[in-house]
Order: structure tokens, then C-alpha cells, then sequence
């Protein structure tokens, strides 16, 4: 996923005057968009392929993270045996 490394902040006040044009333009875009409100950042907001994407890297890495740690239990037992 290529993102931006300065993020797109957008005030909740500029949503509110075109939120079908905010919305429409987050769900042709791969990058997140920043959502401020009083000058704090409060949500980032992804299209639907993009949040998609995200689960599924983080489901795949965690399933890795599960099978490492499978496979280094599986040898400290058998090191354990022999």
C-alpha cells in the first residue's frame, strides 16, 4: 500500500459542506484521509478496498505470527525429547 507520509487533513466543517464529494473522493483514493475537529485529529477515514486490504494483511501476519510460534514450540519439544 502506497501512502502519503504527510497526511490529508480535512475539518469536519469542510465534510459537512460537501460530505457526498469527501466521501466519493476517499473511496477512489488508496490513501487515508484525516478528519480534525477544533484542530485535533479525531478519525481517518479509508474507501472500503482499502480498509479490506488492511484486515487482511493484519489476518495474514497474525496467522504467520501463530505458525512461528507453532513451529518454535514444536522444536523446543522435541529438543526437549532428544
Amino acid at each position: 500500500m502506497n501512502t502519503q507520509i504527510i497526511p490529508d487533513i480535512t475539518n469536519i466543517t469542510q465534510i459537512r459542506k460537501n460530505a457526498t464529494g469527501f466521501f466519493r473522493s476517499i473511496a477512489q483514493s488508496t490513501a487515508p484521509r484525516w478528519v480534525s475537529i477544533d484542530s485535533t485529529i479525531q478519525a481517518v477515514v479509508l474507501s472500503p478496498k482499502v480498509y479490506e486490504d488492511l484486515v487482511l494483511r493484519a489476518r495474514t501476519a497474525e496467522q504467520s505470527r501463530v505458525e512461528i510460534l507453532d513451529a518454535a514450540a514444536d522444536q523446543a519439544h522435541l529438543t526437549r525429547i532428544i
